[in-house]
């Protein structure tokens, strides 16, 4: 977890919920489309090192609520197989 006081929104927005959403789309990429890390990384424009940290939970540990935004992913990961 990340030690740091967040002083305005934006900060929480870039160290929790951007990397929570990069975490779920690069899980949705590799567990329902079955990219490798290497391949989802290159998709999400992420290094193969930070996509792994994400899969073991090493980073982004803000949890997606599921709903709206769980769909929203979904629709997301969609648009990026597609091209």
């Amino acid at each position: 977890m990340l030690k740091m006081t967040l002083n305005c929104p934006c900060e929480i927005i870039v160290w929790q919920i951007l990397p929570a959403l990069r975490r779920e789309l690069a899980r949705k990429l590799i567990q329902d489309f079955g990219l490798s890390q290497k391949e989802a990384a290159e998709k999400l424009g992420l290094t193969e090192a930070a996509v792994s940290r994400y899969i073991s939970g090493k980073r982004a540990d803000f949890e997606i609520p599921n709903g709206k935004v769980s769909k929203e992913i979904k629709k997301s990961a969609n648009k990026i197989i597609e091209g």
